[in-house]
Order: C-alpha cells, then structure tokens, then sequence
C-alpha cells in the first residue's frame, strides 16, 4: 500500500519546508524551496534566497541525470550575487561535496527527483545531490557521501520532497534495473508490467546500506506530484517549475528563513 503523505504543510515560512535533523546543526543554513518562493528555472529566484539568508553566492549545477560530484572549492570566480553562473556555464554534474565556506550556498534544482542533503557537522562538510530513478539506481547519492571524505556514521542526511510512491509509476525497463527484489518497488494493481516506485524510500535505503545510521536519514513527507498548492512536479503535467534544495554555513550576523523573516 502507498505511504500517507500529509494534506497540510503545518506551520512556518511557506517558501519553504526544512529537515528537524539538520535544524539542529548550528550554524547551517538549509532548505528545501516551495513553488511559493518562486521558479529556479529563472534567477528571480536565486536573488530572492540569497537576499533571504544573507548568502554572496548560490552555486548550481548543469544537472544530467548522472553520478559525477563536483568538488567543492571555499571560494572562486564566478559566484556573483545575482543567482549564480549561467546554466551553460555551470559544472555539470549532479552532486556537491566539499565545504563552501560562510556565505556561500549550493543547491541543487528539482521538481519530482529526489533532493538529498548530507552534513557532517565534526568537519563542516556538506554534499547534495540530484536523484532521480537513473542517478537513484546508478548510486549518486552513495558517490556524494564518499565523495565527502568523512565518516558515513556521524553524517545526517535529510530527503526533500520528491514524488511519492502514491503517485510514481514506472515501466518494466526501471524496476529491473532497480531489482525487482526490492521492497521499493512494488506491481501497480491492474496494471501489468507496471510498477510503483517509492523514490525517497530507496534513497533512503541506499544512505543506510552506506553506512549512515537509520536514524541519521530524515526523510521529509511530501509528495510533490500530490501537493500541487506547494510543488511544482512534470508528472503532474504543464506545472514545469524548479525548487531549489540549499545548503550552507550562514553568514555571522544576519537572519533569512532560518532566522525567522519571511
């Protein structure tokens, strides 16, 4: 039976929706951006959250589908105040890791793919990635947590909101490539040769086989392809927008959405 995801985003900023786990991490700004704070197809929106946490620079991705990580570096040329390089001019690759240093975010877009944040808060060393079913399966988010270089078992991890497996439904061609054997897939009834996919769910259960710790993986629940008055989501049809998942270390003095303006 498909996972009972909420009907009410409960309360806080509406631009966006946050992990509990990684709220904790003093210091760390972070986020999961909702249709409210605008398309990151655009820059409007990279300028509104930089203006937002107080950050000089969000850096994106020329994101493929793939497993490359791009390693990060404290500081270059090319973080500009205004949204971050073209996207021609961005790494392509779909994951971060590494420490950006204070003011700086790295974010990751998507509407239906899973957003994963890893923190290892000993070190300060952050790494995100871009997961759909492909970079799922392929192990994108195993390839950013060794690419952090630290222990799996002192690292969190939070899912964003991603399509849920009340709405994900895929083909033959993807469940045997995911193994079939894994309880995240599962037939859709009446439907042969179709299957339900819980995305977040093998996410989460290829974090843990890692070996980041059950309880370090916040997996946030909320089914972008169901909550059409928070997300954008291409399964839903023309609703083509980007969210933005971000992470980084906050400026010293200064408050965004963390720190309580809206």
């Amino acid at each position: 039976m498909a996972a009972a995801y909420p009907r009410t985003h409960g309360s806080g900023n509406r631009n966006r929706v946050a992990s509990p786990l990684l709220g904790k991490v003093a210091g760390l700004l972070h986020g999961f951006t909702t249709r409210w704070a605008g398309d990151f197809s655009g820059p409007e929106a990279a300028r509104g959250l930089q203006d937002a946490t107080g950050a000089r620079a969000l850096r994106l991705l020329r994101q493929v589908h793939g497993v490359r990580v791009e390693r990060v570096v404290p500081s270059r040329a090319g973080d500009e105040p205004g949204g971050g390089a073209p996207r021609s001019l961005r790494p392509q690759a779909d994951a971060w890791a590494g420490n950006p240093g204070p003011e700086v975010l790295l974010g990751v877009l998507t509407a239906d793919c899973v957003p994963v944040l890893l923190c290892h808060p000993a070190s300060r060393t952050l790494a995100l990635a871009h997961a759909g079913w492909r970079g799922a399966v392929d192990g994108v988010s195993e390839a950013a947590l060794e690419a952090m270089g630290v222990s799996a078992e002192e690292t969190l991890a939070a899912l964003g909101p991603a399509i849920g497996p009340c709405c994900y439904q895929v083909g033959k061609e993807v469940a045997d490539a995911g193994g079939t054997d894994s309880p995240r897939f599962s037939p859709w009834a009446g439907e042969p040769g179709r299957y339900r996919l819980d995305l977040p769910g093998l996410v989460r259960d290829r974090l843990v086989a890692a070996g980041v710790p059950p309880g370090a993986v916040d997996v946030l629940p909320y089914c972008t392809a169901c909550r059409a008055d928070l997300f954008y989501s291409h399964r839903r049809g023309a609703d083509l927008g980007r969210m933005c998942a971000y992470l980084g270390w906050a400026p010293e003095r200064g408050e965004g959405w963390e720190g309580g303006r809206t």
